[in-house]
C-alpha cells in the first residue's frame, strides 16, 4: 500500500477544483488520529459518528453498529447514543440506546470509545489496521474483530469549512476501512451467529459549528447519497452530498487492495427508479447508477434495492403537533438504509457484486 493519487481537492465552502491533482501522500493517508474523537466540546448543534457494517453475503447477515454524537431535532441538547441493525435469515430489525455525556470516553489519537460497559471500539495499527468491537446491551452482544484489506481513503482531506452569512461549520469525512475480513460472533435474543471471513466497512464523519452563529447540518446540507458495493476483485464508494449551493461527488474505485481512482466531482451519479415508503410517506432511491469516464478508468455500476435496512424519520422525538406543521408546510426529512445487489461494467467485463446504500434528506 503505497498510495494513490486524488483528483479535485475541496477547498473552503466546498468548491472544488477538478484540474487539481494530489499525489502528496502525507495529505492522502488516513492517521489513527483522523479516527479519533473530535468533538471534544459538547456544542448543540455538533455531530459525530463512527459507521461500521458486516456484511456476511453467504450466510445472508448484516450488521450494522454506529456510534453516534449528535444534537436533537429541535436542538436543546447533545447526547451519545448507539444504533444498531440486525439482518439474518430470521429477523430484520434495528434499535437504538440512548447515553449521557458521563457514560462516553473517547480518545483523540486513535478510535477508541466506550460507552458505560455496554459498548466499546479499539483501534490497532501494525502493518494493517485492525478493530476490535464489542457489544453487550440487552438482548444484543458481540465480539467482532475487522482486519482491513484495504488502505484508508481521504476524499475532502483533513476537513471543509462552510461559511454562510457569518455562521460557520467544520466537515469531514473519511473511509479509514473501506473493506475488510470481519471474524467473531455475535447473540441476538438468545441466539448465537458466528461470523467468518465477512465483509466489513467502516467510516467516521463529524460536524463541527461554530458556537456563537453555527450553521447547522441540517441548513448546510440538503440531502447525500452514500453506498458502496463489491464486485469480484473491485471496491467502489460513492458519496453524492447536496449542500445549500454546491455539489460534492466523491468515488473510490479499488482492485483487490490497490486504490486505482479517487476523486471528486468527476463521476456522475443517476437515480434510475424511485420507491414509496408509506409508513414515512415519502419517496426513496429504490435504484441508482453511477458512471465514470476518463482515460485510466471506465465504468458504470447498477446498484439495486434488495430490502430495507432501516428507515428513520428525522424528526422522532419532535412533538406530534410541531411535527405535523413541520412535515406539512417545510419539510419531511427522512433517512432509509438499504442493502443492494450491483452490476458492475469495467474494462470490457460485466460483474456482479453486493452492497449496500444510504439517503439522508433534511430538506426535500
Amino acid at each position: 500500500m503505497s498510495g494513490y493519487k486524488h483528483t479535485g481537492p475541496v477547498y473552503d465552502n466546498g468548491y472544488v477544483d477538478t484540474l487539481q491533482e494530489i499525489t502528496d501522500y502525507s495529505l492522502l493517508k488516513v492517521v489513527p488520529g483522523d479516527d479519533g474523537f473530535h468533538l471534544t466540546d459538547p456544542v448543540i448543534g455538533n455531530f459525530e459518528w463512527w459507521y461500521f457494517d458486516i456484511t456476511d453475503i453467504q450466510n445472508n447477515i448484516l450488521l450494522k453498529i454506529v456510534a453516534h454524537i449528535g444534537t436533537n431535532p429541535l436542538k436543546t441538547r447533545i447526547f451519545p447514543q448507539l444504533a444498531f441493525s440486525v439482518i439474518t435469515p430470521e429477523i430484520n430489525e434495528n434499535f437504538t440506546r440512548a447515553y449521557a455525556f458521563d457514560d462516553f470516553k473517547g480518545s483523540t489519537e486513535k478510535c477508541q470509545i466506550q460507552l458505560k460497559n455496554e459498548f466499546e471500539v479499539r483501534a490497532e495499527h501494525h502493518t494493517q489496521t485492525e478493530y476490535f468491537i464489542m457489544v453487550n446491551v440487552p438482548g444484543y452482544s458481540a465480539e467482532l474483530h475487522f482486519t482491513n484489506e484495504i488502505e484508508g481513503w481521504k476524499p475532502s482531506g483533513n476537513r471543509v469549512r462552510y461559511r454562510k452569512a457569518g455562521r460557520s461549520a467544520d466537515f469531514m469525512w473519511i473511509i479509514p476501512s473501506p473493506k475488510a475480513k470481519v471474524d467473531g460472533y455475535f447473540v441476538y435474543k438468545g441466539r448465537r451467529y458466528n461470523v467468518q471471513h465477512a465483509t466489513g466497512y467502516h467510516d467516521h464523519n463529524y460536524c463541527s459549528v461554530q458556537k456563537e452563529r453555527p450553521l447547522h447540518l441540517d441548513s448546510l446540507v440538503k440531502k447525500w447519497y452514500w453506498g458502496k458495493c463489491y464486485c469480484e476483485d473491485y471496491t467502489l464508494i460513492f458519496m453524492d452530498t447536496f449542500f445549500r449551493t454546491k455539489r460534492l461527488r466523491s468515488l473510490f474505485v479499488a482492485r483487490k487492495d490497490e486504490i486505482i481512482h479517487s476523486s471528486n466531482n468527476l463521476a456522475s451519479l443517476k437515480i434510475e427508479n424511485s420507491g414509496y415508503d408509506a409508513a414515512l410517506q415519502t419517496a426513496y432511491p429504490s435504484s441508482l447508477s453511477v458512471s465514470l469516464k476518463e482515460d485510466a478508468v471506465s465504468l458504470k455500476v447498477f446498484i439495486e434495492s434488495v430490502k430495507i435496512i432501516d428507515k428513520r424519520d428525522l424528526l422522532e422525538g419532535v412533538p406530534s403537533l410541531l411535527k405535523w406543521m413541520i412535515k406539512k408546510f417545510i419539510v419531511k426529512p427522512v433517512y432509509f438504509g438499504l442493502f443492494s445487489k450491483a452490476l458492475l461494467e469495467m474494462d470490457g467485463k460485466i460483474t456482479k457484486g453486493f452492497g449496500n446504500y444510504e439517503y439522508m434528506a433534511f430538506r426535500t
